[in-house]
């Protein structure tokens, strides 16, 4: 369909690539929530930036003649994906959502954060990837020392959160290593999914106890799990 517009919500692998390899007659906007401040390129447009909640987000739709929007968000990033389901919605907007298949195996299943925490015993060294907008629930356990990772520097951790910040991907060789040097006794991370698993499989070959938080329930949408699937989607839609 000559002159569509696409949105993509953005912040991921599957997202770049993504907008790598759409057909280049297609006007690609990839949305950026703005919690990196130096987030990788994009090979399309770039905003950043909320649009002000589900009415904020329809209106923008509208405004730009959107034909399509593609959510490839984090699976942790509830509020967004439930604001392109309501806003597509309004607007009857074609919307996908490019979702990455979650991890499967043997670890302590939490639905939360704070149950994460409520398993860990004390005097236990954590390393811990529950997310940026975290430290400060992390808090809550002062017998318990984090080792926390996180692109962005974090500004007045506790007192019990040792801070790394370096950016992904990681070698698994090198998440062994740092576990070591840290003496880790447990690992906590959220179910993200995906490639990026080297400090999950570093915790397996350490023989370490694992906690993951489960993902969070998201609105109802068409979804499917690969980038491939999706510029599939993406070319039933313009009819291509």
């Amino acid at each position: 369909m000559s002159g569509a517009v696409v949105l993509l919500l953005a912040g991921t692998a599957e997202a770049r690539e993504f907008a790598g390899r759409c057909n280049t007659n297609i006007r690609v906007i990839a949305s950026l929530a703005g919690v990196t401040g130096k987030p990788l390129a994009y090979p399309c447009e770039v905003i950043q930036g909320g649009f002000g909640g589900a009415d904020g987000l329809a209106a923008y739709l509208q405004t730009e003649k959107i034909t399509a929007l593609v959510d490839a968000t984090h699976p942790f990033a509830t509020k967004i994906s439930a604001n392109a389901t309501n806003a597509c919605e309004i607007t009857q907007t074609p919307l996908l959502r490019l979702l990455r298949p979650a991890w499967e195996g043997k670890w302590t299943a939490c639905d939360s954060l704070n149950a994460a925490l409520n398993n860990l015993p004390a005097n236990a060294k954590v390393f811990a990837t529950p997310g940026q907008g975290a430290a400060q629930t992390l808090a809550t356990r002062p017998d318990v020392h984090f080792i926390m990772r996180s692109i962005e520097t974090l500004v007045d951790p506790p007192a019990n959160v040792t801070t790394i910040t370096a950016r992904p991907p990681f070698r698994l060789d090198d998440e062994i290593a740092l576990m070591r040097a840290h003496k880790v006794t447990h690992l906590l991370l959220r179910n993200s999914g995906g490639s990026a698993r080297a400090r999950l499989d570093a915790a397996r070959a350490l023989d370490l106890p694992i906690l993951m938080i489960a993902r969070p329930a998201l609105p109802a949408a068409n979804s499917v799990s690969t980038v491939e699937s999706a510029l599939s989607w993406l070319g039933a839609v313009l009819g291509d």
